[in-house]
């Protein structure tokens, strides 16, 4: 008896230095790839880009608008996109929302939005689909009919948009209408609070 604890005990051990052996080696490598990716140059025509498409970042010196697009390339590496109702997604439509994404977190250290993973993007409004609770019917013939939305923020990681919104809410930053900073300002609000 006394040498089977013994075992366990010099396996457990033995199991616990492996893992923090492991888990150092692990930190190193992923901390080596980000440093790497960070490090790679930011295509020149994304500058341009999002110049000209989000002029909110004209305010920005150049060494911040670089930050901004490390920033960007970030969430748009880290998450899965996925263009819906026919959308092909292009990089300049995901850099376009990224960006200005990534405007509500520039001062704030870190990944942007590590608990996002996927964005969804339509061309246009889109209507919903929900689970509905079908006991919440019996009171009504008629149950509500789902209006169309220009975006959704998910508590389970993923991100809806109309990407015509998109595009029109970077156009104007006085407006006051920005579907993107609305939506991803959800998602800021569920992962700090």
């Amino acid at each position: 008896m006394c040498l089977q604890v013994l075992v366990v005990i010099v396996v457990v051990a033995a199991l616990g230095g492996a893992f923090v052996g492991l888990r150092s080696l692990l930190l190193r490598w992923v901390t080596a790839g980000v440093a790497r990716a960070d490090a790679k140059p930011i295509p020149p025509w994304w500058l341009r880009l999002i110049q000209r498409d989000v002029p909110a970042v004209r305010h920005l010196t150049l060494a911040q608008q670089q930050a901004l697009l490390r920033s960007a390339r970030k969430l748009i590496t880290t998450c899965h996109w996925e263009g819906c109702n026919g959308l092909v997604l292009t990089t300049d439509m995901q850099l376009i929302i990224a960006a200005q994404a990534c405007l509500l977190t520039a001062a704030i250290p870190g990944e942007p939005y590590p608990h996002l993973r996927e964005i969804l993007v339509y061309p246009t409004a889109f209507v919903a689909r929900r689970v509905c609770e079908p006991r919440a019917w019996l009171g009504s013939n008629n149950p509500a009919k789902a209006s169309p939305e220009l975006g959704e923020s998910w508590s389970n990681g993923v991100m809806v948009l109309a990407w015509d919104s998109a595009l029109e809410g970077a156009a104007d930053p006085r407006d006051g209408h920005n579907v993107v900073f609305h939506e991803f300002a959800h998602e800021l609000a569920s992962e700090h609070f």
